[in-house]
Order: structure tokens, then sequence, then C-alpha cells
């Protein structure tokens, strides 16, 4: 009986450092393809935030770079993501994304818009 509480008592205080271990958010700031073929790079406007405002693929093998700028609502949820090809010496619009939610916070509608 004493082991049972005593592990008992040991488990109830882990759950604070297990519960503020769930609510760390983590920046990526690079990811690089497994083929080294592709690389994205997270822009962020601050050094705390964990909402990049640009996401951009450097794709060696065309020479193009594709950059997705975002947009969050109020809620810190992605509302728009306007998409744009970089050819070095200027970029060119090619379409965006807009995201609805629900009041519970899902994504309930996604529509695609294209410049072409």
């Amino acid at each position: 009986m004493k082991r049972t509480l005593l592990f008992l008592f040991a488990f109830l205080a882990t759950l604070p450092v297990l519960a503020q271990r769930n609510g760390i958010e983590y920046r990526n700031t690079k990811l690089i393809s497994t083929m080294c073929d592709e690389e994205y790079q997270f822009i962020y406007p601050d050094e705390v935030s964990t909402n990049p405002i640009c996401v951009k693929l450097i794709y060696d093998a065309a020479g193009i770079s594709y950059v997705d700028s975002l947009y969050y609502n109020e809620l810190g949820q992605l509302a728009r993501i306007d998409k744009y090809y970089d050819y070095g010496s200027y970029s060119e619009m090619v379409g965006y994304i807009c995201f609805t939610y629900n009041e519970k916070g899902l994504k309930i509608k996604q529509e695609t818009y294209s410049t072409y």
C-alpha cells in the first residue's frame, strides 16, 4: 500500500511538468528534402513568434523560387496564403487561398483563386 501511494504521489508531482511540455511551441527555420533538391525557409515577424509570415521554397532544379506569404486572423488562424513565383529580378503573383473557420476553430472552407 505504501508503495502504491508513493508511486501515486510521484506521478501526481510530475503532472505539472508533463503539462508544461505539451504547451511548448516550436519554430521551424528551414526544411531540406531528402534528395537535397528542395529547401523550405520560414520567415517570422520577430524573434518570439511561432507563426511564420512567409514560407519560401527554393527549387534548385528549375532555378525558380516559390514564395507563400501567410496572413492570420485575430484568433491566430491561417486566413490567407498569397502564392508568388520569384524569378530573382521580379516576382509574379500566381494565386491565393482563403480559409474560413467555424465557431469551434475548425476549418470549414478553403477557396483557391488563380491569377491566370
